[in-house]
């Protein structure tokens, strides 16, 4: 009924991973103030449900719902739900957005990074975006396969900036680890093979492998060359191929050969995983020797097997098209195929909508988890007539790019005529102090140039602008272009305006809106001759556009449209002015 409460709006309706926003809610015949146990939440699943950190009551149909969204959470439309002791649950459906963190958290690199065994160290860990300060101190580990290195202890230095003390293990396995700052108010970042762990010049050790491949099937000898080595020395002494998850591939026989080189000869078996292998010489005399991910098995050219995707690449949260290709197949004759891209212990995906081209290859969607692991991925293709096929290190999930924006300009016009004005650019994405080269241009559709005087950079994110508009100068938009040594080039388009009637300033424009609120039809009314109208929902997106009119007064009608606030840009020769209305 007409009396019924509801949920009638809520501003702002987005909000961006790893942020605080403040959500006004507006209700119709509702009792947020008089009512008991008053509730907010948005909601996308069960599991999927984010909780307010504060509610101020504004009065019976106003509230300021205060929320914290984690850079991990789950982006997409979520339901506002209310609650209370008169109303029951309300729900607004799909009315909330969160939105991908285009500069996420996330570490930039450490200091050193590259550890020998059995020493200590001290490596500091860089970082942006993050929060190392606020929440529970981070824990710091490294990881190589199964293998993980955990910090001795942690010192938060700032936000941005970790010291963690470690200790390394003599026999702690070479290689590149990952680096992970895990328990904080950031959540899990990873910064993939960022340290490596080497063997101490003076140690023994296995130097080189030759070869480093063989086929499913084959025989092959494999020499290991040693260093600060004595094999002649050791009893029982056997080369063996290793893989993680206590996999091994005996030889059929070991020769040393004099104290510094070994030959294990093998066959390699036909269902042998395909991928890469240490190599290990054990029964020497200085113990177990690893060299590891030396030695490659490879399938034989004539087995099915996925031969790449491309892209093979994507980010975290991104949704992507991708093909794959095989060789040695009848895709054409499969059923329900599927294809898994996953990595050991940790996040896994499934690819959608695949579509098979031909026998040897198929195009499928997939959307990589938000809270994915940065680092390689293994791809399964199964129900093939050919069996199950798998490819390792198939598929990289690599950082979000940080993407230089202009956010914001101010002043966004001017009159012909004006001189000595200083612009204000906000920028996001940008390294302007470490810039060599910082160009900005103002530039017309016919690309003409306003005259720049002179810059000044603020911050990393920040620079002001000193320029004239000269009388001549030509009237509408102009786009702010800048350029530097570090983002290259990037615009805002549209971003300036240049303005012919300098008696009306925009702050003494006046435009009349009736009604405000609206239900279905609202009417413009203007000074002078209205030439467009444009209508955008809160998201920005392009509900109407009434253009190359010439009236001072206009009707636009929103009955078709859902309730929620609406922004109205309206356009004369001489000054546009944007106008917020209610439509209930």
């Amino acid at each position: 009924s007409s009396k019924a409460p509801k949920i009638f709006s809520v501003d702002p309706d987005t909000a961006i991973q790893g942020t605080k926003v403040s959500v006004t809610i507006l209700g119709i015949n509702t009792h947020f103030d008089s009512g008991l146990n008053l509730n907010v939440s948005l909601f996308m699943s069960p599991n999927t449900t984010i909780n307010p950190d504060a509610i101020t009551r504004i009065n019976d149909t106003a509230m300021i719902a205060d929320f914290t969204i984690s850079t991990a959470v789950q982006t997409g439309l979520y339901d506002v739900r209310v609650s209370n002791s008169i109303d029951g649950q309300l729900t607004l459906p799909q009315s909330f957005t969160i939105i991908v963190n285009p500069n996420p958290p996330r570490i930039l690199h450490a200091d050193p990074d590259t550890l020998v065994q059995g020493q200590k160290y001290l490596v500091k860990i860089f970082a942006t975006k993050t929060n190392f300060t606020k929440g529970n101190k981070p824990t710091v580990r490294l990881n190589f396969n199964a293998q993980n290195i955990n910090a001795d202890s942690v010192q938060v230095k700032n936000d941005t900036l970790l010291y963690a003390y470690f200790t390394i293990a003599p026999t702690a396995t070479t290689g590149q680890y990952n680096l992970i700052v895990g328990g904080g108010a950031d959540g899990n970042l990873t910064l993939p093979q960022a340290i490596t762990i080497i063997i101490s010049p003076t140690s023994p050790q296995i130097s080189k492998i030759n070869p480093t491949k063989a086929y499913q099937g084959q025989k092959v000898a494999i020499y290991v060359y040693g260093k600060n080595v004595t094999f002649t020395q050791g009893s029982n002494q056997m080369v063996r191929l290793t893989r993680g998850g206590g996999q091994f591939i005996n030889p059929d026989s070991t020769k040393i050969i004099h104290d510094s080189l070994a030959i294990g000869y093998f066959s390699i078996p036909t269902n042998a995983q395909a991928g890469l292998y240490g190599v290990l010489l054990s029964g020497t005399i200085h113990g177990n020797l690893t060299l590891p991910q030396s030695f490659e098995i490879l399938l034989p050219p004539t087995a099915p097997q996925i031969r790449y995707i491309t892209p093979s690449r994507g980010t975290p949260g991104a949704t992507m098209s991708i093909t794959v290709y095989t060789s040695n197949t009848t895709l054409t004759k499969a059923t329900n195929l599927t294809l898994n891209i996953f990595r050991q212990g940790g996040t896994n995906f499934n690819a959608t909508g695949i579509t098979v081209i031909n026998d040897t290859s198929f195009n499928a969607s997939v959307t990589i988890p938000n809270n994915a692991a940065l680092g390689m991925y293994n791809a399964r293709l199964q129900n093939t007539p050919e069996g199950t096929l798998l490819a390792t290190n198939a598929f990289e999930v690599i950082p979000v790019p940080v993407i230089p924006l202009i956010k914001s300009v101010d002043p966004d016009s001017a009159y012909y005529g004006q001189n000595n004005l200083t612009m204000k650019i906000n920028c996001s994405g940008t390294k302007f102090t470490r810039a060599k080269l910082l160009k900005i241009e103002i530039i017309s559709p016919s690309t003409n140039l306003l005259a720049i005087d002179s810059q000044l950079v603020v911050n990393d994110t920040v620079v002001n602008i000193y320029f004239s508009v000269p009388k001549n100068a030509e009237l509408g938009y102009y786009d702010i272009v800048i350029t530097t040594d570090i983002e290259g080039m990037f615009m805002l388009t549209k971003g300036f305006r240049v303005l012919h009637n300098v008696s009306v300033p925009e702050n003494e424009i006046l435009i009349a809106v009736y009604p405000n609120p609206v239900h279905d039809n609202f009417y413009l009314s203007s000074g002078e001759n209205i030439t467009g109208v444009k209508v955008f929902d809160m998201t920005g997106k392009l509900i109407t556009s009434t253009e190359n009119i010439c009236r001072q007064q206009l009707s636009i009608n929103l009955s078709d449209q859902p309730e929620g606030y609406y922004l109205i840009q309206v356009e004369t020769a001489s000054y546009f002015k944007t106008i917020r209305v209610l439509k209930y």
